[in-house]
């Protein structure tokens, strides 16, 4: 089985992404299921950079599933976003000082994609390990929301199996905490 997962990098409000510590965390003690090769990178926080660097990885890669991380800043606990909407709607510029507001990710695409991956099973194994965890319905319209849909997009034809993880800052989930939760969800998904 192969699977990404990313990160993403600072920006505006944000000096140190704790996705982005996770990632480098996990890359030096994470545990990888026997089973699961593992592709890791940190986006840019860049609408235009980070379809570029998922567009180069999935010329040469078809992942059979794909994690993506990103902070929710105001809140306190992990949330496994279902859906993903087709729309940019951003309140705050991305690093290039871009803008977007009221448009599409993808010119004529579906207005919602779900994640095709076991939302539910992933939450509750994460409570299993005492990661406060739940559902949600809204991965917002900033950047977040456009890489899981622009994946979600991608692999469509292939059941969408793509899922977003919010997580919250570093003092409700620690760097620690994020790596369990990464192996938590790389465990639940390589025996589906």
């Amino acid at each position: 089985m192969k699977v990404l997962v990313t990160g993403f990098g600072p920006f505006e409000g944000v000096d140190e992404n704790p996705t982005k510590q996770i990632i480098e965390k996990f890359n030096k003690v994470g545990k990888v299921p026997t089973n699961v090769h593992l592709d890791t990178f940190v986006l840019p926080v860049e609408t235009k950079a980070a379809e570029e660097i998922l567009d180069q990885y999935y010329e040469s890669n078809t992942p059979d599933a794909v994690v993506h991380l990103g902070i929710a800043v105001k809140d306190t606990t992990v949330r496994l976003e279902r859906i993903a909407l087709n729309l940019d709607d951003f309140r705050n510029p991305d690093n290039t000082g871009q803008v977007i507001t009221d448009r599409p990710i993808v010119e004529g695409g579906p207005l919602a994609i779900r994640t095709g991956l076991p939302d539910r099973a992933l939450m509750l194994a994460l409570k299993e390990e005492d990661i406060e965890a739940r559902l949600s319905y809204s991965a917002g319209a900033y950047l977040c929301n456009h890489v899981f849909y622009y994946s979600a997009y991608k692999f469509m034809d292939q059941g969408s199996k793509v899922i977003f993880v919010h997580v919250p800052p570093v003092e409700y989930l620690s760097t620690d905490q994020g790596v369990r939760l990464v192996e938590v969800i790389l465990e639940r998904l390589s025996s589906t």
